[in-house]
């Protein structure tokens, strides 16, 4: 009867690891998976040159900005951000919207220079 209620124990004791490491595993992977889509900011002065540059990881890119000191001074706060965050998303978009863009182009390029080209010998 012991020896039924000791297995039962190990039994569920084991389970339960096995449950533990499935989520330890799940947790790693959507950890990895959120931490991609966190945006961080990063911002770096060279004082030499009086220019900031200012990167920006997100989605698995990191794009960079770089503003003079003059820049900085003469802007407001606000126009200063969104120039700043204009230049962050087009490198972040440009390089998708090229990739979706491209087979469009080709086929709209083709075109016009069949029709261009029609009737001339």
């Amino acid at each position: 009867m012991i020896d039924d209620i000791d297995k039962g124990r190990v039994a569920h004791v084991a389970n339960m690891e096995q449950q533990l490491e499935h989520l330890r595993a799940e947790y790693d992977r959507y950890k990895a998976l959120a931490e991609k889509w966190e945006p961080v900011i990063t911002t770096e002065t060279d004082a030499q040159t009086q220019k900031t540059k200012i990167g920006l990881k997100f989605g698995g890119k990191h794009v960079h900005a770089t503003v003079t000191a003059n820049f900085l001074q003469e802007m407001d706060t606000t126009g200063a951000v969104s120039q700043i965050t204009d230049v962050l998303v087009e490198g972040l978009m440009a390089e998708q919207l090229a990739k979706v863009l491209r087979p469009h182009v080709e086929r709209v390029q083709k075109s016009v220079i069949a029709v261009a080209g029609a009737g001339k010998w």
